[in-house]
């Protein structure tokens, strides 16, 4: 993450992703790691890591603007914007206003794909 901080710096993009199938592939599964850096867990290793920590806005945009980005899809996915996929999520909870100790809890609760419903647990 000291990395991406330092690209982020300079303007270079980088988009985020899982180890799959080694860790939990969903997303905000993914951001949480990003955001507290094992700060929650207490691990020793967080007093090192603790300055890579990233915001939460940040860490949705590895996920979304940058990855479609690194892609070469950023005309049409990304962001939510006349014209484009209607790629999204509802979720849960508004991880950007939550504490970032629970991100990795947040639920989907509907996807949507090319503005079809593909998941909805409502």
């Amino acid at each position: 993450m000291f990395i991406y901080l330092i690209a982020l710096s300079v303007g270079v993009r980088i988009a985020g992703g899982s180890d799959c199938p080694v860790e939990n592939m969903s997303p905000l599964y993914q951001i949480y790691p990003a955001v507290t850096r094992g700060r929650y867990e207490e691990l020793e290793l967080y007093k090192y890591t603790g300055i890579e920590c990233v915001s939460v806005l940040d860490a949705i945009k590895l996920f979304t603007l940058d990855a479609a980005y690194a892609g070469f899809e950023e005309e049409i996915k990304g962001s939510i914007e006349p014209g484009k996929l209607a790629d999204i999520v509802a979720l849960s909870e508004n991880p950007l206003t939550i504490d970032p100790e629970r991100i990795k809890d947040v639920r989907v609760c509907i996807t949507i794909v090319d503005g079809d419903v593909k998941y909805s647990c409502l």
